[in-house]
């Protein structure tokens, strides 16, 4: 966010106004792996927390 805010607000603000569709639910994505990473780590869940980081992983390869 604080890369966005250095530019033009008005041009981002309308920019995610027209993308709040596709913004909504990346942040709901992101919400949930956030609070599964909090649980992983509440919970000392190894086997989950390295599923989780695995998956990272595999999604970031495909986009590179």
């Amino acid at each position: 966010m604080t890369r966005v805010s250095k530019i033009d607000e008005n041009l981002w603000s309308e920019l995610f106004l027209l993308n709040k569709e596709f913004l909504i639910n990346d942040i709901d994505i992101m919400i949930k792996n956030l609070k599964d990473l909090k649980s992983e780590l509440e919970n000392n869940d190894l086997e989950r927390l390295k599923a989780q980081l695995k998956r990272g992983n595999d999604i970031r390869k495909k986009m590179w």
